[in-house]
């Protein structure tokens, strides 16, 4: 029954929402990724990607279905389905009410924002099995933790971190504080259990040629570089304008403050204290590393990406709380439910659409689905089918930049003529140079140009990210005129090219 409703509450939200937008950006980052596996492509090796796991999941629900935008959407939808059943048998532990689970369901479906990242249901996954490591600590359940650690690496590499420091953390506090026994035993069970669900990358560390070397290489890269993801500034509450950016801000205040107070009651409190609250202790020890990637791009979605931990040690407070504080706790439940709804459901494609002037969004097909998507996207979109229909040859090479390039590869379903499908941080001139002859080498005769300031900052732009690449494109390719482009796009011709 618990699994029918995480079906149908996520189904729902599919049902709403899976045909509306596309995200040629993020969203395009997995579906190239996913179709270049089923052509037989090593993510991280042939294609600049995240870790392995998410693009072979979703690349068999392509091989199954189609190559289309809704079969990545639907292989999301059951993944995510699965985290949400792990919320549910968490939240089971504290209450048989099927209005509760049912409400605290359509929560964690609520910030299953954006949908395809996918990197909830790891979180919620870590607090169930957390929670099952509380109440039995077996030497068998410290090798499940460590499957799931291994797992979680396999997936992204910076949710196995955080999974191994908190589940690290988390069996320490056990031997501390509720079975003093046998912590090496533990720490070999789990250790055991890193290397098994971790198996599937040594695998390919062993077998598939190059993968290694690549895997190794783009770990450089970020430490050399220094970090994932581009910093923004913390939008507290009382710097914000706007309603909806006052609900956003305010849990970038309660949330580490909610785990700070946990955490010292953790602390503090005895075995059979903690025992009792397995989902608040689970919740909390879990969730912690996620502020890292919370306020490592501090906006909504990477908010979301890390928040349910954060909504399950909420959800457990006034089941853990005296009788006079359970009223307050409920509210305060309550309230950041209402807040939620504020922060998320405005940027969800459901109410972006339903709020739109009439008209505004027009149904657009792409192969087998049709998308309702606002008129001018559509229209550049159709426009670029055709162009790639009838301008560019098969053997020629077709470049976008900066970051439209991984959803537009995509829906034509073109090979990137480069290894990385977007350009985002600032690159070697080293690297530069080998761009420049891989474009040489794929008779990249088309480049698709989109003038932006990510973030506004105009040393973000292509031209000072990647100014030797500018430069060559600036004298081997004039613009081409088009109808039709978005603002500040243009397309290049390369001046040689033949014009049969």
């Amino acid at each position: 029954m618990i699994a029918l409703l995480a079906l149908a509450l996520v189904a729902t939200s599919f049902l709403l929402q899976a045909h509306i937008d596309l995200n040629l950006i993020d969203e395009g980052y997995l579906w190239y990724g996913a179709i270049a596996v089923t052509k037989g492509q090593v993510p991280i090796r042939d294609f600049a990607s995240y870790d392995p796991a998410r693009y072979y999941w979703v690349a068999a629900w392509l091989r199954l279905l189609d190559r289309g935008i809704i079969p990545v959407r639907i292989a999301c939808a059951v993944f995510n389905a699965g985290g949400i059943l792990c919320g549910l048998l968490v939240v089971r532990r504290l209450t048989r009410s099927w209005w509760v689970l049912a409400a605290v369901g359509a929560l964690l479906t609520l910030w299953l924002f954006p949908a395809f990242m996918l990197n909830h249901t790891i979180a919620l996954a870590a607090v169930y099995v957390a929670v099952l490591l509380i109440e039995r600590p077996s030497l068998a359940r410290h090798l499940l933790a460590g499957a799931f650690v291994g797992f979680a690496t396999f997936f992204a590499r910076n949710l196995g971190l955080y999974a191994l420091v908190s589940f690290g953390a988390l069996i320490v506090l056990i031997w501390w504080k509720l079975d003093p026994r046998d912590l090496t035993r533990r720490g070999l069970a789990w250790g055991a259990g890193i290397v098994l669900g971790y198996a599937p990358a040594l695998v390919m560390f062993a077998v598939v040629p190059g993968f290694w070397t690549a895997t190794v290489s783009a770990a450089r890269d970020i430490v050399e570089r220094g970090t994932t993801n581009l910093a923004r500034p913390i939008p507290w509450p009382w710097t914000e304008p706007s309603l909806w950016g006052v609900a956003v801000g305010a849990f970038f205040v309660l949330v580490p403050l909610c785990y700070a107070l946990l955490a010292g009651w953790i602390a503090a409190a005895s075995g059979d204290a903690l025992r009792r609250r397995a989902v608040l202790v689970a919740a909390t020890m879990t969730g912690i590393p996620y502020l890292q990637y919370a306020f490592s791009r501090a906006d909504i979605e990477h908010l979301a990406m890390s928040i349910h931990p954060f909504l399950l040690a909420l959800v457990a407070l006034p089941f853990g709380v005296s009788r006079r504080w359970r009223a307050p706790a409920a509210a305060l439940v309550a309230a950041v439910a209402g807040v939620s709804l504020v922060a998320v459901g405005e940027v969800s494609p459901f109410y972006q659409r339903a709020t739109a002037p009439a008209g505004y969004y027009v149904p657009t097909r792409l192969g087998r689905w049709t998308i309702w998507m606002p008129w001018p996207e559509a229209n550049f979109i159709r426009g670029t089918i055709q162009f790639n229909e009838t301008m560019v040859r098969s053997d020629e090479g077709f470049l976008v930049i900066p970051h439209l390039g991984p959803g537009l590869y995509a829906l034509l379903d073109r090979t990137s003529p480069l290894f990385q499908t977007y350009f985002l941080f600032p690159t070697p001139e080293p690297r530069q140079r080998q761009m420049i002859a891989e474009l040489e080498r794929n008779r990249v005769n088309w480049i698709l140009f989109e003038d932006v300031r990510t973030d506004g900052r105009d040393e973000l732009r292509f031209e000072s990210t990647h100014r030797l690449m500018w430069e060559y494109i600036r004298t081997h390719f004039d613009v081409f005129p088009v109808d039709g482009l978005p603002p500040k796009t243009t397309l290049w011709r390369r001046k040689t090219a033949s014009t049969s």
